[in-house]
């Protein structure tokens, strides 16, 4: 399973992330449609969400790491590193991956979700100068505009969430196959502090996703679950019968990377003490001696 997988309800609202600025910005924007007596309201909504894609833009895809994109090249005249609307959201959805890699191997075609973020600001910025052709436009008007205005921010988001679950997709074998092998190297520290001793059972990987894209970068994660066996005391003391054996399963997750430039299992990696066990819920837990074991149950760092 994989991000793919995921039904977004609200893309505009993903797309805001957990920026509590950018929730109010946009909660404002849409009250201004609700007051119908008052003859500026798409004029002060334009404004509003103009400012909302803007910043959104601007936070998701700063300038100085749009510049630092192999595909950057500036199309602004007479302006040293510009950077254009198209060239923003372009690094929204898919940071410094090629259009190329993005086209072929992904199969996806982004353009027309460029195309619409930048005509959209165009056309909310006519709204904001307020003239006679602008003022107390008609209903019908204002929810046609409101409309193709809205389908262009959930038409970001939904190419990012795209992208990420296509990429995420094509490397889960390679990420699968990576985590485990690391879970199984690794020392597990976490567990140390539930048991004296413990064995590995099985590991498995039920979801990846990528969390972020730069301009060099692909930040992905994987989750699953390690099934273990737990042991108190020595092999002589559960043989007496003064020592305890338990099967147990405890939630992980992991963090890889890999770059744009090869954004394939050959170039992926794991990140260095990444790897996380969640054992919050063990003390909370009756064992099979009938006794709450109320061991130190943080994860490890």
């Amino acid at each position: 399973m994989t991000e793919e997988e995921i039904t977004i309800e609200d893309p505009v609202e993903w797309l805001l992330g957990a920026d509590e600025f950018h929730h109010a910005l946009y909660a404002a924007a849409l009250r201004n449609l609700e007051d119908l007596d008052n003859k500026l309201r798409f004029n002060n909504f334009a404004y509003a969400l103009r400012e909302l894609t803007s910043s959104i833009l601007k936070q998701r895809a700063p300038k100085e790491d749009v510049l630092r994109c192999s595909w950057y090249k500036n199309e602004v005249d007479h302006i040293e590193d510009g950077v254009t609307k198209i060239q923003h959201a372009r690094y929204v959805v898919q940071g410094g991956l090629s259009d190329e890699y993005v086209e072929k191997d992904l199969n996806l075609d982004v353009s027309p979700e460029r195309k619409a973020i930048r005509d959209s600001l165009k056309e909310l910025s006519n709204y904001t100068h307020v003239s006679e052709a602008t003022f107390n436009l008609p209903t019908q008007e204002v929810e046609i505009l409101v409309e193709k205005s809205l389908d262009a921010l959930r038409g970001l988001g939904v190419a990012m969430v795209n992208c990420r679950s296509l990429i995420a997709h094509s490397l889960f074998e390679a990420i699968e196959a990576q985590a485990i092998d690391e879970v199984v190297s690794d020392s597990l520290e976490a567990l140390d502090s539930v048991a004296h001793h413990y064995s590995l059972e099985h590991v498995s990987v039920n979801i990846s996703g990528v969390e972020r894209i730069t301009h060099d970068t692909v930040h992905l994660f994987a989750a699953g679950f390690i099934d273990v066996q737990l042991q108190w005391g020595s092999n002589s003391d559960v043989r007496r019968g003064d020592g305890h054996l338990q099967d147990d399963s405890f939630e992980f997750r992991c963090n890889l990377t890999c770059s744009v430039e090869d954004p394939t299992g050959d170039s992926l990696a794991m990140e260095e003490d990444s790897i996380m066990v969640n054992t919050k819920t063990w003390g909370q837990r009756e064992d099979e001696w009938g006794h709450v074991n109320m061991t130190d149950s943080e994860p490890a760092d």
